[in-house]
């Protein structure tokens, strides 16, 4: 449809096209040679591959969900900790916090740090790094504050007992 040399609207061109009227020719001159033509993957040849290829691809899905539900675990840890802090339970994420952490500070030298780090202004936080190494996460992020400052945000985590549990939490200036 367009527009013809007098101005009028209407059809300009009549033309039909068929893909076989170029594929044609090219399987006669392929079996005149003695080819033969096969219909991708699922030729009798590619099954093999195939079933390869499908078995690769389920093995690796399997292999990042178990890695992935497992970061999971971590950064929810690591939320629920900084969650308390905000409420104010200091004492709750001391009694749950890595025995390492214990022993370094006691309940009041805890409060002590907690206390200047003013978490309870973090408005929101999110991580995007997260580390594992044997049986230790580094998460890293960042933090928002009420008045709106981005900052940086580090939380360390150990699994003891089968739980990750906080050994260090850094908060930027």
């Amino acid at each position: 449809m367009g527009r013809k040399a007098d101005g009028r609207w209407g059809k300009i061109y009549d033309q039909s096209f068929s893909t076989t009227q170029i594929t044609d020719p090219i399987f006669a001159v392929i079996k005149k040679a003695g080819w033969k033509r096969t219909s991708g993957f699922t030729g009798s040849g590619n099954k093999k591959l195939l079933f390869v290829i499908a078995g690769g691809f389920l093995i690796l899905a399997t292999i990042l969900f178990f890695v992935f539900s497992g970061m999971g675990n971590i950064k929810e840890s690591a939320r629920n900790q900084i969650d308390l802090l905000r409420e104010g339970k200091i004492t709750e994420v001391y009694q749950g916090s890595a025995s390492s952490l214990k022993r370094r500070l006691s309940q009041e030298e805890f409060n002590a740090v907690i206390s200047e780090m003013s978490i309870p202004q973090i408005k929101d936080y999110t991580f995007n790094s997260i580390a594992v190494n044997n049986n230790k996460a580094r998460l890293e992020g960042y933090f928002v504050t009420d008045e709106g400052d981005k900052r940086e945000i580090e939380v360390g985590l150990i699994k003891e007992d089968d739980k990750w549990k906080l050994i260090f939490l850094s908060l930027s200036d």
